[in-house]
């Protein structure tokens, strides 16, 4: 890859990171869309697919915006990338909402879900770059809803499928401070890996014990 000299290290670094995301993260949307038409049903394949297209838009975005020199079509790809922060989020409950837990309160959370989702992408259409603690506490309490259907969930998957979900979860809360950190040295990268890690174990988790 030809890099602009407008790129610094730690945006290549960024990059990479996020690219690295992005080839696993079109790999098992093919792995859970096939073990859907294999072994599931309709409620399977939306679940595998919207799982695995948030997954690809999240990390496509990201690559793409950190691989750009500061101008407008950053700017712009930055909104694309906070925005698909929250489409991710909402693509992860999809699956275990979706086909594992069935009962109306699961039903009403995945709505709810979807709906902050909409609502927090009209806001970074208007305000990305700015307030940014919102934004990041907002996609921490999101991500942890899942505690509201906690006890179905238990019950639901086995207890090493629920440990990969906890354990995906504290990956991406632990990396939180080296996102806000900006004073520290890659400190973007960092979180990226902290994401990819995340990412991978809910991947198993899903597949595994959801599709």
């Amino acid at each position: 890859m030809k890099w602009s000299r407008n790129i610094s290290s730690e945006e290549r670094v960024s990059v990479i990171t996020h690219a690295v995301g992005l080839l696993f993260s079109v790999w098992a949307l093919g792995v859970l869309i096939s073990a859907a038409w294999e072994h599931g049903t309709s409620a399977h394949m939306i679940g595998a697919s919207v799982y695995g297209i948030t997954l690809i838009m999240m990390f496509t975005t990201s690559t793409i915006m950190h691989s750009l020199p500061e101008g407008r079509l950053k700017y712009r790809f930055t909104i694309l990338d906070h925005m698909a922060i929250y489409l991710f989020i909402a693509g992860t409950y999809t699956p275990f909402l979706l086909i594992v837990l069935h009962d109306e309160f699961s039903q009403q959370l995945l709505g709810l879900i979807w709906g902050t989702a909409i609502a927090g992408i009209v806001y970074k259409a208007f305000y990305t770059g700015r307030h940014m603690w919102f934004s990041t506490i907002a996609y921490a309490i999101m991500g942890w809803l899942m505690i509201t259907v906690w006890d179905s969930l238990v019950q639901a998957i086995p207890f090493e499928g629920v440990m990969l979900l906890v354990i995906g979860g504290v990956c991406y809360t632990a990396g939180i401070p080296f996102f806000v950190w900006h004073r520290l040295p890659y400190h973007h990268a960092i979180w990226h890996l902290f994401v990819l890690a995340g990412s991978v174990l809910h991947f198993v988790c899903i597949y595994r014990y959801v599709i």
